[in-house]
């Protein structure tokens, strides 16, 4: 079932994030001082580092700030990696389906150059396919402030801009609704 990625239907199905929380000793604080770990700057700080200005696919300045308000499903992904590339076709859907939501945004992200096409590689390659969700083109920010280890990974951002879980590896449409639906109940 690991293999497979159906152990996430029975487990905890995403991972909690170290980014969504102020850095704290969990295993010591009690619920009082954790609520209020909350309210710290270096948990207000996290969410303002999302705030993140790429540019996209089509040459557009993208802003992670401008989707405060909705759930955003970000999944960061390469050409090369046969995962990615048979979940692409899910995550177009998933775009389709939410495009003019007010509460859930699909947003994708490539680091172009290296292992990865260039950035005129990756519109050849979504052009091929036919994929028109949000590509933005990071310049390894982003993957440095997710510490992306591994492709696919895809964070649920909150309304309020905070990282609330992530799941590493290739997701089914089920899941990728799931992670959505967690996030805007709030509860995992």
């Amino acid at each position: 079932m690991m293999f497979t990625g159906k152990m996430n239907t029975i487990s905890s199905y995403m991972s909690t994030s170290d980014k969504a929380t102020a850095k704290k000793d969990t295993d010591t604080a009690t619920p009082e001082q954790e609520e209020e770990a909350a309210d710290t700057p270096d948990a207000q700080t996290s969410a303002e580092q999302l705030d993140f200005v790429l540019t996209d696919q089509n040459g557009k300045q993208v802003s992670l700030g401008d989707y405060r308000g909705k759930v955003i499903f970000l999944n960061f992904w390469a050409t090369w990696c046969p995962p990615c590339q048979r979940e692409l076709p899910h995550i177009q859907e998933l775009y389709e389906k939410y495009r003019n939501s007010d509460e859930v945004a699909v947003l994708t992200v490539v680091n172009p150059g290296g292992q990865e096409k260039s950035a005129e590689g990756i519109r050849t390659f979504l052009d091929e396919h036919a994929y028109s969700m949000p590509v933005l083109f990071d310049d390894g920010s982003m993957y440095y402030y997710f510490q992306i280890t591994s492709m696919p990974t895809t964070f649920m951002i909150d309304k309020n801009g905070k990282p609330f879980g992530y799941i590493k590896g290739q997701l089914t449409p089920d899941m990728m609704e799931n992670m959505i639906q967690q996030t805007l109940s709030g509860k995992k």
